[in-house]
């Protein structure tokens, strides 16, 4: 599933004209799903969800 969110993503940001290599993906990708999950950790703590 992350190949097909890299490509996806690669080709979108490619599409505005910019040229976007494959890991610079990974690395926005990384970027943004990071705090997301962080994210998630805390709130299943508060909600004392495990």
């Amino acid at each position: 599933m992350l190949t097909a969110l890299n490509s996806i993503l690669t080709n979108s940001i490619n599409s505005l004209g910019f040229n976007c290599s494959e890991e610079l993906s990974k690395f926005a990708q990384v970027r943004t799903l990071t705090p997301i999950k962080t994210i998630k950790a805390f709130s299943e703590y508060v909600s004392g969800i495990h």
